[in-house]
């Protein structure tokens, strides 16, 4: 898999912890991070090479800036870090996403959620179309399919924000479930769950980090 010698450290959710996360960076030679990076990314373009370390976006985002940045890689696309090419899909969706937009209206938060947290329909067809050329061997995302939520979810935390586990399900989950109907990649790794998982389903090996969980590849 690894034929350069080089290696590219998957970096799960930070949630603004810069700290922590810049000193994976340091001992890492390439990074990329899954999403839920915070709203003040413009700390990154001070302190990380955008040549050696990436993002995408989760849901905790800012999506009305963090595309300006060097080291956002996009909202979805096929590419190559560290000698490993890899597909990666971005977005999801977030079940606390009333609250904080009431929040933002009443004065209390600033504005932390955005309309494209998740991608469009339109976005879905065009990165589906570019999973079909590529079949990637790598994918990387920050929501998981729906097929493997089940096994590893907590559905109190659904009840809580007031959704049903029963009938409970996302654009971007059911979305994911589409591209493994399509083709199924050798790894498929993913964050946004807070917990660590790790099984097969079929010739796919899935895997969750927990909250600014590593991986290297």
């Amino acid at each position: 898999m690894n034929s350069t010698n080089k290696k590219l450290t998957i970096i799960s959710d930070i949630h603004g912890n810069y700290y922590k996360y810049f000193k994976i960076c340091e001992e890492s030679e390439f990074t990329l991070q899954l999403g839920d990076t915070g709203y003040s990314n413009s700390i990154i373009v001070n302190n990380l090479d955008p040549k050696n370390h990436k993002f995408f976006t989760g849901n905790h985002n800012d999506h009305e800036k963090d595309y300006e940045l060097p080291h956002c890689l996009g909202r979805f696309g096929y590419t190559e870090l560290g000698g490993i090419k890899f597909f990666f899909v971005s977005g999801a969706f977030s079940i606390d996403w009333e609250m904080r937009k009431k929040r933002y209206y009443s004065g209390e938060w600033p504005k932390t959620w955005f309309e494209n947290e998740e991608l469009s329909p339109q976005e879905m067809e065009a990165c589906q179309k570019l999973y079909e050329e590529t079949k990637p061997d790598i994918l990387i995302t920050h929501e998981a399919p729906r097929c493997t939520v089940k096994d590893f979810t907590n559905s109190e935390i659904l009840k809580n924000f007031g959704f049903d586990p029963k009938t409970f399900t996302t654009r971007t989950s059911d979305f994911l479930d589409k591209l493994w109907a399509i083709y199924k990649p050798d790894i498929h790794v993913c964050g946004h769950y807070h917990k660590r998982y790790n099984n097969r389903y079929g010739k796919t090996q899935f895997m969750v980090l927990e909250e600014l969980g590593i991986l290297e590849l």
